[in-house]
């Protein structure tokens, strides 16, 4: 079995060294701003970052990328800096969901971009595929549902919003929600 650097050669390694240097150049240029800046905005923007710098149809470059994202928090962002030993539980925390989640966006944005040009030989699913809504779709999606959240708009109609956006988004023909029953008194 070819592994995907024979198979794609010098292409499928540059997609990797930027799977791993994008995170990590962007965790060096936010340093300066390290007394400004919370951990759990430099945290979001390495999620951003993986999400951006993966690509490619190999699995290993979103393992890469969130990988690469979550060493760069720890290593630079958590306390003590410059170790991957950690003081605070909320940094160990905040680590493995830098992992976790840029991993999940970075597999998401990478599914997403379509790899090639809609034409003769591609699949029905290629095309199902292409008609989804893009990330930055589910990006506005979420925080438009945050926002309503926020502004205090009601509970039935953020959940009639929710229920529309994931009809959209997944392509589903419905979605509803069923309540627990609650007793009048435990609520």
């Amino acid at each position: 079995m070819r592994t995907v650097a024979q198979r794609e050669g010098l292409a499928a390694g540059l997609r990797l060294a930027r799977a791993a240097l994008l995170p990590v150049a962007v965790a060096v240029l936010l340093l300066p701003l390290r007394p400004a800046l919370a951990p759990a905005d430099v945290a979001l923007v390495l999620v951003a970052a993986a999400a951006v710098s993966a690509s490619g149809r190999s699995w290993w470059t979103p393992t890469v990328a969130a990988t690469a994202c979550a060493l760069c928090y720890l290593w630079l962002w958590a306390t003590p800096p410059g170790s991957l030993a950690t003081d605070r539980a909320t940094d160990r925390v905040t680590g493995t969901l830098v992992l976790a989640v840029g991993l999940l966006s970075a597999r998401l944005g990478q599914r997403w971009r379509s790899a090639r040009p809609l034409g003769e030989g591609v699949t029905w699913r290629a095309r199902l595929a292409l008609r989804r809504p893009r990330g930055i779709d589910c990006l506005r999606s979420v925080g438009r549902l945050s926002e309503e959240v926020a502004c205090g708009d009601s509970a039935s109609f953020i959940q009639l919003d929710v229920a529309r956006t994931l009809v959209e988004l997944l392509n589903l023909r419905d979605c509803r929600y069923d309540a627990a029953p609650f007793l009048p008194g435990t609520r």
